[in-house]
């Protein structure tokens, strides 16, 4: 499992944070968007050029609540988090 992030994405902190909580440990690849490489196999992952994406065994996710929720289905050992990750703090 790859989650290809910018450390500075407040979304991508999101997806670290739901990893970390579920005990989960991506391989973590950051992308640096001033680079035009990295842009270019972003933009290969994502075609929306956005972080955080998160790659598992060919399986090509963006959009960090898709995959906090993702995160939390691979997890099933804790129930309790699949009706938390996806919740909109108040």
């Amino acid at each position: 499992m790859r989650l290809y992030l910018h450390p500075i994405s407040s979304n991508a902190r999101r997806v670290l944070l739901t990893a970390a909580h579920l005990g989960l440990q991506p391989e973590i690849v950051e992308i640096d968007l001033t680079s035009a490489g990295d842009r270019r196999r972003l933009v290969e992952l994502n075609p929306n050029s956005k972080i955080p994406v998160l790659e598992d065994d060919g399986f090509v996710l963006w959009e960090s609540c898709a995959i906090m929720q993702y995160l939390a289905d691979q997890t099933p050992a804790r129930p309790s988090t699949r009706g938390t990750c996806g919740r909109v703090p108040t």
